[in-house]
């Protein structure tokens, strides 16, 4: 290889990593749009965490009440959900029975697990596995 071509991939490569230290995080939301009260609040809750840090930023994808949950079927087999969702409970077991939901026990200390409702804690477990609060 030519020095001209090692420098040059040598100053992609350290540009590359330094971007991905210097780059805020992403994540992609989807949810169901709501009524107006209701989207107006989660609009909101996404703003100001948003505009409170800069480590992640919140992407929110509006998706019609109607068509939501083909949306997300469509998604999950094109191997192409979100990061996080918004699901109704009694559709958590069919996707973490299918692969499609990773489970959130990692992200999640004792104390914080007590502090939401049991049926909360219930609703979004399979086989023993916390999938969605």
């Amino acid at each position: 290889m030519s020095k001209k071509l090692v420098l040059a991939l040598t100053m992609i490569l350290v540009l590359a990593i330094s971007a991905g230290v210097m780059a805020q995080t992403e994540i992609t939301v989807w949810y169901h749009s709501g009524r107006g009260a209701e989207r107006a609040v989660t609009q909101d809750q996404v703003k100001r965490f948003n505009e409170m840090q800069d480590e992640v930023y919140v992407n929110l994808v509006e998706l019609p009440e109607g068509s939501y949950n083909e949306q997300v079927q469509a998604a999950a087999v094109a191997n192409d959900l979100p990061d996080v969702l918004d699901l109704d409970g009694p559709y958590v077991a069919n996707y973490a029975w299918s692969g499609y939901l990773h489970p959130l026990e990692e992200y999640m200390s004792e104390e914080m697990k007590n502090d939401f409702l049991p049926s909360i804690m219930s609703q979004g477990t399979y086989n023993d596995h916390v999938y969605a609060l």
